[in-house]
């Protein structure tokens, strides 16, 4: 679980969470693959989701299970979270005019930012009061086998809170987010739409330029010749 509750070096430690970062680079060039076929909604969702179910099973993991056991379990939650990534700051920022762009790119890095670090101190003070609680309920200095059993019982509780909060969302976006069609349909169907209005503009320019006889009469004028 942690350098604390078994005997793993910083080095093997850090090495063995490196998956985390290709997890999510591995979910964040699928989500791109997957938008173009059923859309940024459909891919939040599943990335959502699947990150719950990855803090879930970190939920339930023992207190003697060495490192190199543990980060395997978190590949699950990393690929929810790349899969989360690309479709979130699609959302935010599609369909925002240039005069605008800076500021929705503005908001959105900023509250991720601030996301993160107050999720960060929320859950850390979850987990920290969980254990304090337990260790305090004992009523005797604890062994150092007790002292490890109660802070995974405290992150537990800090993955189960993360959980509940990943679900929220997925739940404000299917709300929120109405349901469309894949992208490249919608691009192709903007295109047409784009191009069919660009030749009624010109139809009408040339029309304009030529002399109408229609025009002439209503405006008692005898049509040139």
């Amino acid at each position: 679980m942690c350098r604390r509750c078994s005997a793993t070096s910083a080095l093997r430690a850090g090495l063995a969470f490196l998956p985390v970062t290709l997890g999510i680079i591995a979910g964040a060039g699928l989500s791109q693959q997957l938008i173009r076929r059923v859309g940024v909604r459909a891919v939040g969702l599943t990335g959502m989701s699947i990150g719950a179910v990855g803090l879930i099973l970190l939920s339930r993991i023992p207190v003697a299970e060495p490192t190199s056991v543990t980060a395997p379990r978190a590949h699950d939650h990393v690929v929810g979270m790349g899969l989360t990534f690309v479709p979130i700051t699609l959302i935010a920022t599609t369909n925002v005019g240039a005069e605008d762009a800076g500021l929705a790119s503005g908001l959105l890095n900023t509250s991720q930012q601030l996301g993160g670090a107050i999720g960060l101190a929320v859950l850390s003070t979850l987990a920290a009061n969980t254990t304090l609680n337990t260790v305090s309920a004992l009523g005797h200095a604890p062994t150092a086998a007790r002292r490890s059993e109660r802070l995974v019982s405290g992150f537990h509780v800090a993955f189960l809170v993360g959980a509940f909060l990943m679900l929220s969302g997925a739940v404000i976006l299917a709300a929120t987010v109405r349901r469309g069609g894949r992208l490249a349909d919608r691009q192709r169907q903007r295109g047409t739409d784009c191009r069919a209005r660009d030749r009624r503009v010109d139809r009408k320019l040339m029309l304009d330029a030529q002399p109408s006889p229609i025009r002439y009469v209503r405006e008692g004028r005898g049509f040139p010749t």
